[in-house]
C-alpha cells in the first residue's frame, strides 16, 4: 500500500496525505485487500486494546476498587473525570490528525494507558482512581477520532465504511471478551499487581506491532 503517515510539512505532507487513496484509478482498498495484508494484522492487536481493557476494568470496576482499598464512591465519581477526559482528548487529536496525520498518534496513543496501568498497580491513595481514569478516558477520547481517521488515510475512502465496520464488530468482539478474562483472574485471587502487569505485557507488544506497521508505512510511501 503507498501510504504516507506524517509528521512532514510543505508539498511532501500534501503529497503523503493525499497518497492513501490507494489502489486502481483511486479507488481505495477493497476490505479483502485490506485483510490480505500484514498492515491490518500489525495494527488490529492496537485498535482492540482500549475496548478490552475498558469494559473489563468497568465491568469489575467496585471488584478492582475493593482490591486497591479504594472507597466505591470515588472510583465511581471518577468517570466523570473519565468522560472529561474523553472529550477533551477526542476535541484535541482533530486539529493534530489534520495536520500530522495519523502516524504520531498511532504511535503514541496507547501510552496513557500503560501509565493508568502503573498507577492502578502502584499508587494505593484513593486520589490516584481520579488519576488512573482520566488517563484512560485519554486513550478512548483519542481513539474514537484516531481509529476512523487512521483507516481512511490508510485504505482509502471508497470502501472505507467496510472496513470501519470489520474494525468495529471486532472492538465490539474484544469488549466482549474482556470482562470474562478479568473475571477469570479474580476467580484465580490474582492480585491487582500481577493483572496490571499482564495487561502491559500485552499492551507493550501492541504498541511495538503499531510502531512497525508506521515504519513500513512510510517506507512504502517513500518508495512509491
Amino acid at each position: 500500500l503507498p501510504l504516507g503517515l506524517g509528521p512532514l510539512s510543505g508539498a511532501t505532507k500534501k503529497e503523503a496525505i493525499s497518497a492513501p487513496i490507494v489502489g486502481k484509478g483511486g479507488s481505495g482498498v477493497t476490505l479483502k485487500e485490506a485483510l490480505t495484508s500484514p498492515l491490518f494484522y500489525l495494527l488490529i492487536p492496537g485498535f482492540l486494546v482500549p475496548s478490552f481493557l475498558d469494559t473489563a476494568l468497568a465491568f469489575h470496576v467496585l471488584l478492582v476498587a475493593e482490591l486497591k482499598q479504594w472507597p466505591g464512591v470515588w472510583v465511581l465519581s471518577g468517570y466523570a473525570i473519565y468522560g472529561v477526559m474523553s472529550i477533551i482528548a477526542s476535541i484535541c487529536a482533530g486539529p493534530i490528525l489534520d495536520k500530522f496525520g495519523s502516524k504520531q498518534l498511532l504511535n503514541y496513543s496507547l501510552g496513557p494507558s500503560v501509565l493508568g496501568l502503573i498507577v492502578l498497580i502502584y499508587c494505593n491513595h484513593p486520589i490516584w482512581a481520579f488519576v488512573y481514569l482520566g488517563l484512560f478516558g485519554i486513550v478512548s477520547g483519542l481513539r474514537m477520532t484516531l481509529i476512523p481517521f487512521a483507516l481512511s488515510e490508510l485504505y482509502g475512502i471508497r470502501y472505507i465504511a467496510s472496513i470501519r465496520s470489520f474494525v468495529a464488530a471486532l472492538s465490539v468482539f474484544a469488549s466482549a471478551l474482556g470482562p470474562p478474562v478479568l473475571g477469570m483472574f479474580l476467580d484465580l485471587d490474582f492480585t491487582i499487581t500481577t493483572i496490571g502487569m499482564i495487561y502491559i505485557l500485552y499492551l507493550i507488544p501492541a504498541i511495538g506491532l503499531t510502531m512497525i506497521a508506521t515504519w513500513l508505512y512510510v517506507g512504502k510511501a517513500k518508495k512509491s
